[in-house]
């Protein structure tokens, strides 16, 4: 016996409204099917009073909203209003909205808030939380949708975990402070990472950049360093480790900062229709983006401004990679901007106090920059050697380089100078350039000969 095969159909119709099925709580009143309603208790009678709906759409509206209850949709509304979409439901809607890495750090995020890391084990858990969310911040992308989803005040809060001490604590802080007080490398761990995160997020990011100095973070990094990094200011906040991944999100945030074109800022008056005729129009479109690209420059130098004294006292760190960190920063800071250099320059040869409190040079208490500067000259590591000369000779080119004009970067300039002089500088460089020499080109950077013998003419013409 062969099996009947019925037709597929081909195509899709669309049918009349008046095949729809209508019920009514849970019974039914009209049947699409027939064309009829059902003679039940609603049936002609329902046909004749109005229980069912008409033939056409706009009388099934109309029947619908006639019969829904009032009282039953006012209810629903107040309940979506009470509660806030949970942390779930955010992740859930980022999943459907084909935004997988978002919903991860969605939940990353979720293992860092308060009630989440009132534990050991909550601790545990917010440093592999931590740990992911810096692989997902290295992408650029993702790191601008981590400061949209309030990522950012989040990492602050971490690195800031268990500091805060004090009256005027909340409950949440106090057993915050507490609970750091006794779990120590736990809690020194998250501000680690916590800071490993942001660093990677602002990397060659302006918007997230932006976003980071609009919350306050450069402030929290430089408290972080206090003290220079060094004794009881340094073991509060958890160790060289936490000091050095506070000055590498440091690092990222000013040079990141100093780099911003700003393309976003000045170019938002030109994105206005204008008359391209009218010339009083084009005068203040022109105007405002001077206006914007001043007041970008000022945040900028406000924030090196801010970073200088910290990051001049880490450069003569005993750890080796805060050292060279720190001298790093301010050498790209130097390059980048003639009023960083001449600032940098100012606090190289200021006078400086004496533990005692008397006045006296740099040369004779000496200032930790220039102390730091002298000793990395000739110094074992190649890195730290390079970075010294780079931003010694970047000190020497704020005198007559481009942007020159009104930084004083000549007068600090030839004032630096004169102070590497007192300070026996000339001596220094021939003993670098002799210990070069003798390592042989091989063994050390083919330019480090010609850099010191720049500083070397440079210092002796003070």
């Amino acid at each position: 016996m062969q099996a009947s095969h019925s037709q597929l159909p081909t195509e899709v119709k669309e049918q009349s409204t008046a095949k729809t099925s209508v019920y009514r709580q849970g019974h039914l009143v009209y049947d699409g099917a027939t064309g009829e309603y059902v003679d039940d208790e609603h049936g002609e009678a329902g046909k004749r009073h109005g229980f069912g709906p008409g033939m056409s759409l706009n009388e099934m509206l109309k029947w619908s909203i006639e019969n829904s209850d009032p009282a039953e949709l006012a209810r629903r509304a107040d309940d979506s209003k009470v509660q806030p979409p949970s942390q779930l439901d955010r992740e859930i809607l980022d999943m459907l909205l084909g935004e997988p890495i978002v919903a991860k750090m969605r939940e990353c995020l979720g293992k860092l808030e308060r009630s989440e890391l009132s534990t050991v084990e909550g601790l545990d858990a917010g440093n592999a939380a931590l740990e992911e969310l810096e692989y997902y911040a290295e992408d650029l992308d993702h790191a601008i949708d981590l400061a949209k989803i309030g990522g950012l005040a989040v990492l602050k809060r971490c690195c800031a975990f268990g500091l805060l001490d004090g009256e005027g604590l909340s409950s949440e802080e106090a057993a915050e402070e507490k609970l750091a007080a006794e779990n120590g490398e736990d809690a020194a761990c998250l501000r680690e990472a916590a800071c490993g995160v942001l660093a990677a997020a602002l990397q060659n990011n302006p918007k997230v950049a932006r976003a980071a100095a609009a919350i306050g973070v450069q402030t929290m990094l430089l408290a972080m360093l206090s003290g220079g990094g060094v004794g009881a200011s340094a073991a509060r906040v958890g160790g060289v480790g936490v000091v050095r991944k506070a000055l590498l999100a440091l690092s990222a945030l000013l040079r990141t900062t100093v780099d911003d074109p700003g393309e976003e800022a000045t170019e938002a008056a030109k994105e206005r229709k204008i008359d391209l005729t009218d010339a009083d129009s084009l005068a203040k479109v022109a105007a405002e983006a001077a206006q914007a690209s001043a007041t970008l420059a000022a945040s900028k130098m406000a924030a090196v401004d801010a970073a200088l004294p910290t990051l001049c006292a880490l450069s003569a760190h005993p750890d080796l990679k805060v050292r060279r960190r720190a001298i790093f920063l301010l050498a790209s800071l130097a390059a980048a901007s003639p009023q960083a250099a001449a600032a940098i320059a100012a606090i190289a040869s200021a006078r400086v106090v004496t533990a005692s409190g008397a006045d006296a040079d740099a040369s004779a208490a000496g200032s930790p920059l220039l102390n730091g500067l002298l000793g990395a000259l000739s110094d074992e590591d190649e890195d730290l050697r390079t970075q010294s000369q780079r931003l010694l000779l970047g000190v020497r080119a704020s005198a007559d380089g481009p942007g020159a004009n009104g930084s004083g970067g000549e007068e600090a300039a030839a004032a630096l100078a004169r102070k590497l002089e007192e300070c026996a500088g000339a001596a220094v460089i021939r003993q670098a350039l002799q210990k070069s020499a003798e390592a042989g080109a091989e063994a050390v950077d083919p330019e480090e000969g010609s850099r010191l013998r720049q500083l070397l003419e440079w210092v002796e013409k003070a």
